[in-house]
């Protein structure tokens, strides 16, 4: 079981006394590298439909903020530019609850106080999940993480409060990138603006994985003393990163479930690195502790080697096989998550890790010349339907049950990965 051990939180009967919560995981903003928590009691709801038949609402709201100093013209560009990325994935998921992203379009560089501009100015964004809850489809043993987004889409009989906003979407403006709207030609050096934002709310949808490098999570505080293992980060309490308190490990997520490389695969590694018990330990004490655990760490280290192998695989439900990218260096941010490079002339072009050779290309243009009619190629609506998302070729709607604790539970801060710094063209 991937997580009768220590995620007990999610498993274990409540006292009778106990009142049962579930609890919700929210990320801080698109860059964060922390999650808090909002707890709220366990109350079942009358069943939900089974099938979409009808959306009679929009697909996605933004909530979209522009720097002051940015001319209204180029924010406009830029809130379009959104809008038509949102109805493009909606031509392809049927989206029964409105998705809402907090999307902002500012100068990453001033953001940061013109700190590291060097680097932030060749990064061009990111979106990602604002929340998540721990859950498992009916009859599977596994609670995994899935994103509020898709929550709010698939059948559950629990009554659920959701975080404000479901996607965090931030982008660059001292980026060079096409608008459609703009009525320009596109440039060279351009990249098409909706191709990045398609692609990284596709992450905050679903495509995202659990399982970190703790050598460069931990490197600033020289932690990990090997750089060759992947595992689930833990939750800790306390106000110093080395000395706070761990109270539970995240599981992996729905993602993370479906990859396989050879016999071996994520879902077997992530049971059995989440029997490491570190509760009560010191987050420096839990790296040093997981570092010698025997088996956890064993499979820790086979999850690095599947990363790393250039053979890695998204096995859909329909058994069709997703190349992934798996460089033989494992790179945050940028290994796992994405499709293998070899698509980048596909109809699944998407999810490449990185828009080198699609510069000065129009998303539409890559599409027709792909082959494609819409954003999402074959493969990559293969992979959504596996993760639970409803598509425009099926209605059914997958149903899952969301883990419940006790009241007196208390995870703290659980902070995982998440790279602000890129190599030029490179997605997030």
């Amino acid at each position: 079981m991937l997580v009768e051990s220590i995620l007990m939180m999610f498993l274990v009967e409540a006292a009778p006394t106990e009142q049962q919560v579930i609890t919700r995981f929210d990320r801080q903003s698109a860059f964060s590298k922390s999650f808090s928590i909002s707890q709220f009691p366990a109350v079942d709801a009358p069943p939900t439909i089974s099938k979409i038949t009808k959306v009679d609402q929009p697909a996605f709201i933004f909530k979209f903020q522009c720097d002051q100093s940015i001319p209204a013209k180029n924010c406009e560009l830029a809130k379009q530019g959104f809008q038509n990325a949102g109805a493009r994935i909606a031509k392809v998921l049927n989206i029964k609850e409105t998705i809402v992203v907090n999307a902002v379009y500012h100068s990453l560089c001033k953001a940061n106080n013109y700190m590291n501009c060097a680097n932030l100015n060749r990064t061009l964004g990111q979106a990602s999940a604002s929340s998540y809850f721990p859950a498992r489809v009916v009859g599977k043993s596994d609670y995994l993480y899935y994103p509020q987004a898709l929550v709010k889409q698939l059948q559950k009989k629990e009554t659920l409060t959701y975080a404000p906003s479901d996607i965090f979407a931030e982008f660059n403006s001292d980026f060079p990138f096409y608008f459609k709207d703009s009525g320009l030609p596109i440039n060279r050096n351009d990249t098409d603006f909706e191709f990045v934002v398609t692609h990284e709310m596709t992450h905050g949808l679903a495509f995202d994985s659990e399982l970190v490098h703790f050598a460069n999570f931990y490197q600033s505080l020289n932690l990990a003393t090997s750089s060759k293992y992947l595992a689930p980060l833990p939750f800790s309490q306390g106000s110093g990163q080395a000395s706070a308190i761990v109270t539970s490990t995240s599981p992996i997520s729905a993602y993370d479930s479906f990859i396989r490389q050879g016999s071996n695969n994520f879902l077997d590694l992530g049971r059995r690195m989440t029997q490491f018990n570190g509760k009560k330990m010191t987050v420096a004490e839990y790296v040093k502790a997981f570092e010698n655990s025997g088996d956890p760490m064993t499979a820790a280290t086979a999850a690095y080697k599947m990363a790393v192998s250039s053979q890695l695989k998204f096995i859909t439900s329909s058994n069709l096989e997703i190349p992934l990218n798996s460089p033989d260096s494992f790179a945050p941010g940028t290994s796992v998550v994405h499709v293998d490079p070899s698509l980048a002339n596909t109809k699944d072009f998407l999810m490449i890790p990185a828009v080198e050779g699609l510069v000065g290309q129009k998303l539409d243009d890559i599409i027709q010349k792909a082959g494609g009619s819409e954003v999402y190629g074959p493969g990559i609506i293969a992979m959504m339907q596996t993760l639970g998302w409803p598509t425009k070729d099926t209605s059914a709607v997958a149903s899952i049950e969301i883990g419940k604790s006790t009241a007196s539970s208390a995870l703290g801060v659980h902070t995982r990965l998440a790279v602000l710094m890129l190599a030029a063209w490179l997605f997030m």
